[in-house]
């Protein structure tokens, strides 16, 4: 026998379960640049994002005959550990992670392109009854939110944008597949998630947004390579961002399209989804893969903020770690 509660709880349960399925690993990984003759392989070190679910929905590779392995992991850190383990080539990753490693192992990586960008993929969420319905209602609240996430990073600016600090609220860690049973259960009365949860959470009608952290910042993901694999594999490294911009600009400019990918794949994964939430989720995703100065200058600004922490000594000089070479030269096609 059902119960009220029960349509709600499913739906948490799909939204978690996709958080899990955009996290699922996936085994191989290799160093070896080339497959059969004339074509290239590349080993990816994607993440729990929405464009790498869209990425490994076709074969984005085949025009430009590089094989692309997609490694899948649940987190920057891990994906970076692979690179620089060797078990993967090239690696998404968000600023906090990409800065650690820049202070640490700068030798060892090439800054090649942006990723997945914009402070208006992370929401502030509240339920659809909920009394708070601006920024200073937050004062004395709950909020649930992954404080290792590059979300916890935008969502303090945003609190000082709005005349608020952490002395303000109560932060309880929350891992994104919960932030919507945090809400329902009222032990959280705020939420802040990243697409496409968001999107699914507010489709549902479990959630209104109350923001984005567009203002905050961009907290651009970067594309980020094995340095002495990328000398050695030029080639395989420019078609594979061949395919890269391919993906991004299917996001930007078909997000209809995108949408109908990314759900293909979390279908046949195991996690059914309406491709019209995940559409909408893309369009709260910017994708430009130039790196330009005010990524680099918001690195330098979360950098300062790291070593006033003590987490890093002194903020990495991230231009000499910047290729733009392999870009360059994959636009030309």
């Amino acid at each position: 026998m059902s119960t009220p509660h029960s349509a709600p709880t499913k739906v948490l349960a799909a939204v978690a379960a996709l958080s899990l399925s955009l996290g699922l690993s996936a085994c191989g990984g290799s160093q070896a640049a080339t497959t059969e003759e004339g074509v290239s392989s590349v080993s990816y070190g994607g993440q729990t994002i929405l464009p790498d679910l869209v990425f490994r929905g076709e074969d984005w590779g085949e025009p430009y005959s590089v094989d692309i392995e997609q490694i899948r992991f649940s987190s920057g850190s891990e994906a970076f550990e692979a690179l620089l383990s060797g078990e993967a080539n090239v690696s998404n990753g968000g600023s906090g992670r990409l800065i650690t490693i820049a202070a640490q192992r700068p030798e060892a990586i090439s800054l090649i392109a942006k990723w997945q960008y914009g402070g208006s993929r992370y929401s502030v969420l509240t339920t659809e009854d909920s009394p708070i319905d601006q920024p200073s209602d937050l004062r004395g609240k709950t909020i649930a939110v992954d404080n290792g996430s590059g979300a916890y990073t935008l969502f303090l600016v945003w609190l000082e944008q709005n005349g608020l600090s952490l002395q303000d609220v109560t932060v309880l860690q929350t891992k994104i597949g919960d932030i919507g049973a945090a809400l329902q259960a009222g032990s959280a009365d705020v939420g802040i998630a990243w697409e496409p949860t968001a999107s699914t959470l507010v489709s549902k009608g479990l959630a209104k947004r109350l923001d984005t952290l567009d203002s905050a910042g961009e907290s651009p993901n970067f594309l980020i390579a094995d340095k002495e694999w990328a000398e050695d594999n030029r080639e395989a490294l420019v078609a594979f961002l061949r395919a890269a911009v391919d993906v991004g600009e299917e996001i930007t400019n078909d997000p209809k399209s995108a949408g109908q990918i990314a759900s293909d794949v979390s279908a046949a994964e195991g996690v059914e989804t309406d491709p019209e939430v995940l559409a909408e989720a893309l369009t709260y995703i910017k994708m430009e893969p130039q790196i330009d100065e005010p990524a680099l200058d918001e690195l330098s600004s979360l950098a300062q903020e790291m070593v006033d922490q003590k987490k890093i000594e002194a903020v990495p000089d991230f231009a000499p770690l910047v290729d733009n070479s392999y870009l360059e030269e994959a636009l030309e096609q």
